[in-house]
């Protein structure tokens, strides 16, 4: 069987690359671009090695194993052992639902349908894992809990810095991005920063649609993330003592 080594390599850049922006989403981070096709570039690279070493099966475990940590760093930098580990097992985890699934449905397709058919349906089995990983991969990380943590965000091209209360219970979601929701309380802003959007939430009033955006940059504890601030005035003053009520990521 004849293989072409550029068409090998994109192949596997883009699946890394897709592997990679599943792990993102799977952790609520907030990854530049560069740094996403700099770690998807390292694992065409070894894919392009491992297809010159074949059969070399300790060397290749090895290779593997090197290249995933290189991946990970590059992707997500270093933020503590902790941090790492998570992003390291979401990595693996993604990679073995999606990678090992789509290899296994094609090789078995691949025999009964047509090209053309056989690579529609891997498509569309990539597709729904990615939707797995998504919502379903997040219940398998899990992270130490925390009391409270650091925010920092920009919004309208000013930075704000504030301490919120982690909370388990926060599960609210924007219905537009995804991204969990950040409650804040308005006061702290001198002027109401522009919300594009709105937020249902349940309060002991009833329910409220309140006001919320996505701010510029966000970070927790130094941590990049993706979230979405939603306006919400506290009750009784604060959230158990904080201007914000996070959820736990």
């Amino acid at each position: 069987m004849e293989l072409y080594a550029d068409l090998f390599l994109l192949v596997n850049f883009f699946c890394d690359l897709l592997v990679l922006w599943v792990c993102a989403r799977l952790l609520y981070r907030r990854v530049k671009k560069r740094r996403l096709f700099f770690s998807a570039a390292i694992g065409a690279l070894y894919a392009l090695t491992w297809m010159l070493l074949y059969p070399a099966p300790l060397l290749l475990f090895f290779l593997s194993f090197l290249c995933s940590l290189l991946m990970v760093l590059a992707a997500f930098g270093f933020h503590g052992w902790s941090v790492f580990f998570k992003a390291l097992g979401s990595f693996y985890l993604t990679c073995l639902l999606l990678g090992g699934a789509a290899s296994g449905v094609y090789a078995a397709i691949g025999r009964v349908l047509p090209p053309l058919y056989a690579l529609l349906t891997l498509t569309l089995c990539l597709g729904s894992g990615t939707l797995f990983c998504l919502f379903f991969g997040r219940l398998l990380i899990k992270e130490r809990r925390k009391e409270s943590a650091m925010l920092t965000f920009v919004a309208d091209g000013k930075c704000y810095r504030v301490k919120g209360l982690v909370d388990s219970g926060n599960l609210l979601l924007d219905p537009l991005s995804l991204f969990p929701a950040v409650l804040l309380d308005p006061s702290l802003f001198d002027l109401p920063p522009p919300c594009d959007r709105t937020l249902l939430i349940k309060t002991a009033a009833g329910e409220e649609l309140l006001p919320s955006f996505l701010p510029e940059k966000a970070t927790v504890d130094g941590i990049e993330r993706c979230i979405c601030i939603v306006l919400c005035p506290p009750p009784h003053g604060s959230f158990g003592g904080f201007p914000a009520l996070l959820p736990l990521f």
